[in-house]
């Protein structure tokens, strides 16, 4: 596979009204005097044996949403699963090749986005372990369409298995953490801005769950 699928999961890691992110000792950013206090709608433990509808979308399209996938992946509700406290994103082989507007999908995998949008101020943080496979797991941020601004924020992504036939760019993203900040290009955008860097990390992204997380500072 030369192409990646995204694999996308939005989550806040706390539940109690009061909340304390996931920080190294000293490293917590809250302005003096300033607690962190936890959004239901973006919270999930995933206790349940369901995805909640309330809070998470998994149909690619609705919502103001339409995308399905980057061939060869597809993404389709039923490889969303909530099982053991974890919510699961299944990938794998389509049984048959399926075409859709034009595009061949050969594999499957799944789209999960929030149904509150994120705003400023706000901290988001996913505990997260890549699937071991080709196709990419992220964690990310996206606006809807908006034709001045269309704005992408990728906190993480990476793979859990590097394919013999990775681009030289590629070799190593089975152990980093990769992100990518992406004023897409629109009509009105026809030079699309991007900033992107990357950290190794002392294991594979599939060897074990990482808290990856972004802070939403400010509108600027």
């Amino acid at each position: 596979m030369n192409k990646l699928l995204l694999l996308t999961v939005i989550v806040l890691l706390c539940t109690c009204v009061r909340a304390q992110p996931t920080f190294q000792k000293g490293n917590d950013p809250a302005p003096e005097g300033k607690t962190w206090i936890a959004v239901p709608e973006l919270t999930d433990e995933f206790k349940s044996r369901q995805v909640n509808l309330k809070k998470w979308q998994i149909e690619p399209v609705g919502n103001d949403w339409g995308w399905i996938g980057r061939p060869p992946g597809l993404f389709q509700a039923r490889n969303i699963e909530v099982r053991n406290g974890k919510l699961r994103v299944n990938v794998g082989v389509l049984p048959e090749a399926q075409e859709i507007n034009g595009k061949t999908f050969t594999h499957f995998g799944g789209i999960v986005r929030s149904l509150m949008p994120a705003k400023p101020g706000y901290y988001l943080e996913a505990k997260m372990k890549a699937n071991r496979t080709e196709m990419s797991s992220t964690f990310w941020l996206m606006t809807k369409y908006d034709c001045e601004r269309k704005m992408e924020l990728d906190v993480q992504e990476c793979v859990g298995v590097v394919s013999p036939d990775a681009k030289e760019w590629a070799k190593e993203w089975d152990y980093v953490m990769h992100s990518n900040f992406i004023h897409r290009k629109t009509e009105c955008n026809p030079e699309p801005t991007q900033h992107q860097g990357s950290i190794p990390l002392p294991t594979k992204n599939a060897d074990r769950f990482y808290v990856y997380a972004v802070w939403w500072k400010s509108p600027t």
